[in-house]
């Protein structure tokens, strides 16, 4: 019973660390922190134009994560928005182990807040 308790205290503590962690980063894209714009410059020119909409996919990927009847839609699209942003540094031979390292952190909250997801 006391694994149980572990397990949900776990998973809340990183499902609550990502969503500040989307939340933060939506926001900080929306208004086009100095940081991102550098970032993604060096990664492609054209992305500066979308930032905006990426801030709000990110803001909206927090919201989503953060209330229990819209936890598996924002699992879903994290890990599509992970997928692109992996594919992205992958195209322009950047490090991608922060993005992976977040799809496996995810996977792990989903895996312990809804283990029949993983199932057959």
């Amino acid at each position: 019973m006391n694994t149980i308790k572990y397990k949900k205290h776990i998973s809340a503590v990183i499902q609550y660390i990502m969503v500040a962690m989307f939340i933060v980063s939506g926001i900080l894209k929306m208004v086009k922190v100095s940081f991102y714009q550098d970032l993604l410059q060096d990664l492609h020119p054209v992305y500066q134009e979308y930032m905006v909409l990426l801030g709000v996919i990110t803001f909206l990927i927090g919201v989503l994560l953060s209330f229990r009847r819209t936890f598996i839609y924002g699992f879903i699209i994290g890990l599509v928005f992970f997928g692109g942003t992996i594919a992205a540094h992958l195209q322009h031979g950047d490090i991608f182990v922060i993005q992976v390292i977040f799809v496996i952190l995810l996977s792990v909250v989903s895996y312990l807040k809804y283990p029949s997801l993983f199932k057959n």
